[in-house]
């Protein structure tokens, strides 16, 4: 009867010892080899998302332009970003990326047409395995800020602050570099050391407000982005993630050239050669034929969509497309889409250059 007592106290001292330990302690290695065993397991993964202006609270301000994003990666840095850009008046822009680890493909749409697809321009890539150049949304900056994988940003961390959020999370505080710009950190030991602030200097900071599990791989589900305008005025901006999918098989051609519409211009930068997709290359006359239909099917459409009778002016294939003047006439309704329009994009090259800084 001792004996079975002393175990009984000897099991609940182990079990109060136990429940009250501490955690195992977190060190920059410990970080960086969860990181990269998240990053070797994750073979491929697709994000569907939207990216507006916001509130504090990364609440949608409208009206105000309406970014819908694809961001798709594979291994040997097969990326996708597809960007449809929606107007407060239902006008709409697609700029579209694919790199298949050789080349760029940059797909362009037609003025306002829609997500047609008007030109493409292939590039070398400047990517990597570890390097992702294409930041051009609130997402690719939490997932690689700097355009740099985070274990790999990680290894130029000389110290780090642990604090215990009030929701129990242990957040990892560290200063990372790249060149000569700094970038502060906050790391959630909870959703795998992913950023949960990302601060870039300058009044631009990124928090996410919230993380998403998908198949045991936690991603950021919403976040807000605080940045300044040209004139220095604060302006947020937000993103939420719609749906995930993560190592999904991959076609070949999911990250090359996609299949185009007979018409469409190529400027292949790579072998020096402009052409027209579905014309012999031989036959500058078939490539300005099919060029001038495709034109004028798309001029067509544009102005039916908004009323217009736009004038059609073709091009030559060496030359870049004249865009639909009158798609851009004065009206009130279409001057505040041009403003809402004009302070997004100039905030996001503000973002660009702050970026390009820090990297030199």
């Amino acid at each position: 009867m001792t004996r079975s007592l002393l175990l009984v106290l000897v099991l609940m001292s182990w079990m109060r010892s136990a429940i009250g330990a501490d955690p195992s302690p977190i060190t920059l290695d410990s970080i960086v080899k969860t990181i990269q065993a998240r990053e070797k397991a994750l073979t491929s993964f697709e994000i569907h998302g939207r990216e507006f202006i916001s509130d504090d609270n990364g609440n949608r301000v409208e009206p105000g332009v309406l970014f819908e994003f694809t961001y798709a990666c594979a291994t040997g840095g097969r990326v996708e970003l597809r960007n449809v850009v929606h107007s407060p008046d239902n006008l709409t822009r697609l700029d579209w990326y694919r790199d298949d680890g050789q080349k760029i493909y940059r797909m362009s749409s037609f003025g306002f047409s829609g997500e047609v697809v008007d030109s493409v321009t292939i590039l070398p890539t400047p990517n990597s395995s570890s390097e992702n150049r294409f930041r051009k949304n609130i997402l690719l900056h939490s997932l690689t800020p700097l355009g740099v994988k985070l274990g790999d940003l990680l290894m130029s961390s000389e110290s780090f602050r642990v604090q215990e959020h009030a929701s129990g999370d242990r957040l990892v505080s560290t200063t990372v570099r790249k060149g000569n710009g700094e970038l502060g950190l906050v790391l959630s030991e909870r959703h795998d050391f992913l950023p949960s602030s990302i601060d870039f200097g300058n009044g631009f900071k990124i928090t996410v407000t919230q993380f998403q599990l998908v198949d045991g791989f936690w991603f950021p589900k919403k976040a807000i982005q605080q940045m300044r305008e040209m004139g220095g005025k604060p302006m947020k901006m937000a993103f939420e993630v719609d749906s995930i999918q993560v190592n999904m098989p991959v076609n070949r051609n999911r990250f090359g050239l996609p299949d185009l519409e007979s018409g469409v211009e190529i400027d292949d930068q790579t072998t020096n050669t402009h052409y027209i997709a579905g014309a012999p290359r031989n036959d500058p006359s078939a490539a300005k034929r099919l060029r001038a239909s495709f034109e004028r099917k798309y001029h067509k459409h544009s102005s039916d969509a908004k009323g217009a009778d736009a004038s059609v002016s073709v091009a030559s294939p060496s030359k870049t497309l004249p865009i639909d003047k009158m798609a851009y006439q004065s009206t009130e309704r279409f001057s505040i889409a041009r403003l809402s329009m004009v302070i997004c994009v100039g905030s996001l090259l503000a973002v660009c250059y702050l970026t390009i800084r820090m990297k030199r």
